[in-house]
């Protein structure tokens, strides 16, 4: 990627800047209004079961290139790679970006959906984020020309409040949720917003399930301590980008945190042909924490 030091009004670098504590308080977040029961096995979702999911619309492409989650009423997380263009950060991409809210239907808006609709007037990267070396540090922040009007169902979705708690979620094979509208296990576009569940997978157990499956040392290099990994049968093309969240009880007080970002792939191929030891990469929200914060507090 060549980004140089350029700062334009719509893309951005962001430094970590001052050291918040955690991350800005929310009043309601993670909440659903009905608590439906999930498909475990990457069936399509209810409409609206996820309240915090967003889709990120092209103007160029014609179509959803990624999700994203709603953590303020103008701010939305997803991943880095999602606005890169052939390895390059450019000015003027905000304006070809549109995100939709509470969207449900890949190709077509129905009576049956509230989508709201906004531009992007900000992309803020972070900076460490490399397309060419290893995926680390893919986040960033889009903010919406004005904010999304938060009537019920919907929601935002929590962000880890607390470290120990959050790498509680993150221990090997607690269950996680991931909502796209990416490829399915057909190699097609799904036409709806797809949901599956996947069992967090230890990144020791990443590294040695990939290494017996590829034969090849240099595939798991690039796993950091800012990414975890998540069980074979797992996202895929399209679906960077979008929150993986987790259930913090079965209370009634329960709320959904959001732990990763869809990120990458160790082993290139169709999502067909996925098998053990072909895991899908997060992002860890919990490690940009003070990140996030910063944005936030600046509005920019």
């Amino acid at each position: 990627m060549n980004c140089g030091d350029r700062k334009s009004e719509d893309v951005r670098r962001m430094e970590n800047g001052p050291d918040p504590p955690r991350f800005v308080s929310q009043v309601v977040c993670g909440k659903k209004e009905s608590q439906i029961q999930l498909s475990a096995g990457g069936n399509p979702s209810e409409i609206i079961e996820w309240p915090w999911q967003v889709a990120i619309y092209d103007i160029n492409k014609e179509d959803v290139i990624c999700g994203g989650a709603l953590i303020r009423e103008e701010w939305v997380l997803t991943a880095v790679h999602c606005v890169v263009v052939d390895g390059t950060l450019r000015t003027g991409r905000s304006e070809e970006l549109f995100v939709h809210l509470w969207k449900h239907y890949r190709y077509f808006i129905k009576k049956v959906e509230y989508v709201q609709i906004r531009p992007v007037s900000h992309i803020i990267l972070h900076k460490d984020f490399n397309v060419y070396n290893n995926y680390d540090s893919d986040i960033d922040l889009l903010k919406l020309t004005r904010p999304a009007v938060l009537t019920a169902p919907f929601q935002l979705v929590c962000l880890p409040s607390r470290f120990d708690f959050s790498e509680a979620n993150l221990d090997s094979g607690v269950p996680g949720w991931v909502a796209g509208w990416g490829y399915d296990g057909s190699d097609e576009h799904a036409a709806v917003l797809t949901e599956v569940q996947l069992p967090v997978v230890s990144n020791r157990k990443c590294v040695l399930d990939t290494l017996n499956f590829t034969r090849d040392p240099d595939v798991t290099r690039t796993l950091t301590s800012n990414m975890f990994c998540a069980d074979f049968r797992t996202v895929c093309r399209g679906d960077s980008g979008s929150p993986m969240v987790f259930l913090s009880d079965s209370s009634r007080d329960s709320h959904w945190t959001m732990e990763g970002i869809a990120s990458h792939f160790f082993q290139k191929g169709t999502c067909s042909m996925r098998r053990p030891g072909q895991y899908g990469i997060f992002t860890k929200v919990n490690r940009f924490a003070q990140w996030i914060n910063t944005v936030i507090f600046r509005g920019y």
